[in-house]
C-alpha cells in the first residue's frame, strides 16, 4: 500500500493511495500531523470504496506528514503506507503532482518534480509525465498521470524506470515517451498500447554517454511530423564539458518505432564563434533544448535555448539551425541568431495549423537576475524570427507574496493546442520549494483564446 499522489492547495490537500487486492475489505484511514508539533496525529476515515480523501482546514505554509492505514473488522492495523510530506498554500492552475523537498520517497531518483510533458491519448484523455530530479541522484524515474475531464482533476497512472527527460507523443493509435535512461544516458523509446497504463520494454536509439565525456541530452520537446518522418531535437554534450551540440533524431511515419533500426540520427553541429550574429564570448553550455518546427518556407528548423549568460548580449537571443529532411543523417547547418524573449531556460514552440503562426511559452527576464523564471509568457511570431509578447500567463514578479525569483519558478513548459485554447504544464516551484530550480509541483494550465 502506498500514497500515489498528493495535491496540496489553499488550506487543503487531496491524498490518493492504492492498496493491494488482499486489502480490498479493509477500512482505510488517513493519519496526519503537523511536523514539529507535539500532538497525536489526527485521523480521517476514507469512504468505503474510495481510494482518495481531501483534508480541509489545514494551515498554509506549514509542513505536514501523512500516511494511510488499513484496518480489519476488529480495528487492528494490517498494513500501513510510507509517510509522505506536504505543505499547503495557494497554487495557480491545477496540481498534477507534488513532491515536498524533504520527502525521500523517490530518493533513488531525486526529490523534485521536473521535465513535464503533455499529450492527448488515443482514447481522448489527457496524459502528463514528469521525471524526478536531484543533482547527483539517479534521475531515472518518470511518473505518468491521467485526466478524463480535460485537466480539471488528475490521478496517478503508472511509473517508468529508467526514464528521464521524457517527451510524450501519440502515433498511429499508441502512446509513446522518448527519453533518456538518466542524465546523459541512453536515448530510449517506450510504447504503451493502453494509453499509459502499462509500457513495453524500451528501445535503445542512442547509446549511453556520461556527464564527464558528454552524451545524449534533451528535454520534453515536441515530436513533429515533416516530410513523412517524425522529428525531434536532441543534443550531444554536457554541462561538465561546457558545450551541447544540436542535432535531431527521426523515423519514417510508417515504420515500427520500437525497432531501433527505424531511427536515424543527424550529426551534431559544433559551435562556431565566427558565425554571423552570434553573441560575443563563449556560451558555456552552448545550444540546448531545441524546438523543431516547420518554417514558413517549408523548411525544417530547430530553435534552441542559447546559454548567453556572461556573453554580450547576455539575454534575448535564440540560436536557429536548419535540418535537411531529405538527408536525415546529415548534420544540421547554422541558420541565424534571432531576438527571443526568454532564451535562458527551456522554452516551447509550436506552430498553429489554423493560422500558420508560431506560439511560444518562455520565461522572460524583467530584473537584473538572469536566472529569473517566475514569469511565464506567451509570445507569437508569424515568421519564426520576429516575436511579439501576447501576455503573461503566470507572473509572480509583481505580487503580494513573500517569495521571489530565488524561490519561485514557472518553468520548462510544454503544451498542446486544444481548439481555441492551449493546454500547458509547468515545472512549478512555490510555497517553500528548495529553490526556484528544484521545483515541488507539476501544474496544469488552460490558456483560453490564445490567438486573441
Amino acid at each position: 500500500m502506498r500514497i500515489t499522489r498528493l495535491e496540496p492547495g489553499d488550506q487543503t490537500v487531496k491524498i490518493d493511495f492504492c492498496a493491494g487486492e488482499e486489502l480490498k475489505n479493509s477500512v482505510f484511514k488517513i493519519y496526519y500531523r503537523q511536523i514539529g508539533k507535539r500532538a497525536k496525529p489526527k485521523k480521517v476515515r476514507v469512504p468505503s470504496g474510495e481510494s482518495a480523501v481531501r483534508l480541509t482546514g489545514l494551515l498554509n505554509h506549514t509542513d505536514y506528514a501523512a500516511y494511510v492505514s488499513a484496518e480489519n473488522e476488529n480495528g487492528e492495523e494490517t498494513a500501513r503506507s510510507g509517510e509522505r510530506l506536504f505543505r499547503c498554500g495557494f497554487v495557480p492552475g491545477r496540481v498534477v503532482a507534488y513532491l515536498h523537498p524533504d520527502d525521500y520517497t523517490f530518493a533513488s531518483s531525486g526529490r523534485s518534480t521536473c521535465s513535464p510533458s503533455i499529450a492527448r491519448a488515443p482514447d481522448g484523455a489527457l496524459i502528463v509525465s514528469h521525471d524526478i530530479y536531484w543533482g547527483r541522484c539517479g534521475q531515472n524515474i518518470t511518473h505518468i498521470y491521467r485526466s478524463e475531464d480535460n485537466g480539471e482533476s488528475w490521478r496517478f497512472l503508472s511509473g517508468i524506470t529508467p526514464c528521464f527527460w521524457g517527451s510524450l507523443f501519440t502515433h498511429r493509435g499508441a502512446l509513446y515517451i522518448l527519453g533518456t535512461s538518466t542524465e546523459y544516458g541512453a536515448l530510449l523509446l517506450y510504447r504503451s498500447a493502453d494509453c499509459g497504463r502499462t509500457w513495453g520494454p524500451p528501445t535503445e536509439i542512442l547509446p549511453t554517454g556520461s556527464s564527464e565525456k558528454g552524451g545524449p541530452h534533451k528535454a520534453p520537446m515536441a515530436v513533429v511530423e515533416h516530410g513523412g518522418r517524425l522529428w525531434t531535437g536532441i543534443e550531444f554534450g554536457s554541462w561538465t564539458t561546457g558545450m551541447h551540440m544540436p542535432g535531431a533524431v527521426s523515423a519514417n511515419v510508417d515504420s515500427d518505432l520500437t525497432d531501433a533500426k527505424s531511427w536515424v540520427c543527424t550529426g551534431f553541429l559544433p559551435y562556431d564563434e565566427t558565425r554571423p550574429g552570434v553573441v560575443k564570448g563563449f556560451p558555456r553550455g552552448g545550444t540546448i533544448e531545441g524546438n523543431i518546427v516547420t518554417g514558413p518556407d517549408g523548411g525544417l528548423y530547430d530553435v534552441l535555448r542559447y546559454s548567453t549568460v556572461g556573453c554580450e548580449p547576455s539575454y534575448g537571443r535564440a540560436y536557429v539551425t536548419k535540418i535537411d529532411p531529405s538527408r536525415p543523417d546529415k548534420t544540421p547547418e547554422f541558420s541565424k541568431v534571432i531576438d527571443f524573449p526568454g532564451n535562458l531556460s527551456k522554452f516551447f514552440i509550436q506552430r498553429d495549423e489554423k493560422t500558420g503562426a508560431y506560439f511560444a511559452l518562455s520565461n522572460r527576464v524583467t530584473t537584473g537576475v538572469l536566472s529569473q523564471r517566475n514569469i511565464l509568457s506567451l509570445s507569437r511570431s508569424d515568421d519564426l524570427e520576429h516575436w511579439t509578447l501576447c501576455r503573461d500567463i503566470l507572473n509572480y514578479a509583481d505580487n503580494c507574496f513573500g517569495e521571489d525569483e530565488k524561490k519561485v519558478g514557472f518553468q520548462y513548459p510544454s503544451f498542446i493546442f486544444d481548439g481555441d485554447d492551449i493546454l500547458a504544464v509547468s515545472r512549478t516551484a512555490l510555497n517553500n520549494a528548495y529553490n526556484f530550480h528544484n521545483a515541488n509541483y507539476i501544474t496544469f494550465h488552460r490558456i483560453r483564446n490564445f490567438r486573441v
